[in-house]
């Protein structure tokens, strides 16, 4: 098994290496990206309850409060998905002359970095992302 994601919740870690093979099978060049639970990310969600995980304070790494491990499956995938789309927005290269190169100019108008991320998701893995009703992402089932 693998070491990057071997300390966390057994339902955790089958998801997020269910949403990284699903990313990776389509940016194979993406850093090899760990998942860990993070003090950091612990105070942010004592802080803001909508708040389960984050991107770029380990290298990486995607920190987790330790709390999402109480979430269901779908809040699951649209956070990882969620946090996918940061590491896209870090290390997107579209190939010129191509739909990406295309879709990368359409999201230069997205400024906000967790709108962003969920737009990139939507473009460029053809996957949306909704908000339940305590503002926590999902994937939409279509």
């Amino acid at each position: 098994m693998s070491t990057d994601v071997l300390l966390v919740n057994r339902k955790v870690r089958e998801v997020f290496l269910s949403i990284r093979k699903r990313v990776l099978d389509k940016y194979d060049y993406l850093p090899h990206t760990k998942v860990a639970y993070c003090f950091q990310a612990d105070m942010e969600h004592d802080k803001s309850a909508r708040q389960y995980a984050h991107w770029g304070h380990r290298k990486n790494t995607i920190c987790l409060a330790h709390d999402i491990d109480k979430l269901p499956e779908a809040n699951l995938r649209g956070i990882f998905l969620h946090e996918y789309g940061h590491v896209l927005d870090d290390h997107f290269e579209p190939e010129e002359g191509t739909d990406e190169e295309d879709m990368a100019d359409k999201l230069d108008d997205i400024a906000d970095g967790e709108d962003r991320a969920d737009e990139i998701v939507s473009v460029l893995l053809g996957v949306d992302i909704e908000y339940d009703d305590n503002d926590v992402q999902r994937e939409v089932t279509k």
